[in-house]
């Protein structure tokens, strides 16, 4: 108890020779106080938003560069190079119907390419997009923690439409009863 009453008198002890050593502060002063808070800044606009992902796109071991809504020739395979070393992406190859082609895909050893082998040979005179999006979040990240716009290319086949084939199933003939 002896304790408290100690620690108690040293606190206001200290309190009167404080509030005495600056008197100005405690006089009610009608002058405003200027304090200097440093140069001002521009209001933050968070982080950059996406960058915008340019690929770029060659057909069959690097021999064909593959443009926005050009027409290649037979592709046996597919090769995206990327600026950056991605992340959180994921890349398909969609057909006309907007189904997946089934294709055996690989990060090259740079991690800055991607390689897509279809299983099956594309069919002629149809239209293709190669598409790369996020796969868990909304935007495509890289290793720096840079973000990236969604991206797709659309090509087409040369060379003539080949039909689908028919999902019609025959039509069972009945049996005449006798």
């Amino acid at each position: 108890m002896a304790y408290v009453r100690c620690m108690r008198a040293v606190f206001s002890w200290i309190l009167a020779v404080s509030l005495l050593a600056c008197p100005a502060a405690h006089q009610g002063s009608t002058d405003a106080m200027v304090v200097d808070a440093g140069p001002e800044l521009e209001p933050d606009a968070g982080p950059p938003g996406p960058m915008d992902l340019s690929l770029t796109v060659t057909a069959n071991d690097g021999v064909l560069e593959v443009l926005e809504g050009s027409s290649v020739d037979a592709v046996r395979s597919l090769e995206l190079r990327f600026p950056v070393r991605l992340k959180d992406f994921r890349v398909r190859l969609l057909d006309w119907q907007d189904k997946i082609v089934p294709s055996d895909e690989s990060l090259t050893e740079d991690g800055l390419g991607w390689i897509i082998r279809p299983t099956a040979p594309l069919k002629s005179g149809r239209a293709y997009v190669v598409k790369v999006d996020a796969e868990l979040g909304p935007e495509i990240s890289d290793e720096s923690g840079g973000t990236w716009t969604d991206w797709a290319l659309s090509f087409q086949l040369s060379g003539e439409l080949q039909p689908e084939p028919s999902t019609k199933q025959p039509a069972n003939k009945k049996k005449r009863k006798k």
